[in-house]
């Protein structure tokens, strides 16, 4: 899932919608940098480095915490209380 999947997720079990508008990554650097300097902004240039990485694997290896896949939750039940 994307960051705007999940905010679009997240409002719309509320019921609310949410409109995201993609940023470019030279923007999101320069802005980050910028707000990071803010006393107290919750993000910054390590937020910035963060998001130029991927942060997905394509081996989900659910059995090295002791899991099974059964005993998930998706992200939309758990916020849907189903």
């Amino acid at each position: 899932m994307t960051l705007a999947d999940v905010a679009r997720l997240a409002h719309g079990v509320d019921g609310r919608s949410v409109t995201v508008l993609p940023v470019p990554m030279a923007l999101a650097g320069v802005g980050l940098s910028v707000a990071g300097k803010i006393p107290g902004f919750p993000m910054g240039a390590d937020q910035y480095r963060s998001l130029q990485f991927d942060n997905t694997t394509a081996d989900n290896d659910i059995s090295a915490f002791g899991r099974k896949e059964s005993e998930l939750t998706t992200l939309a039940s758990y916020l849907s209380d189903e």
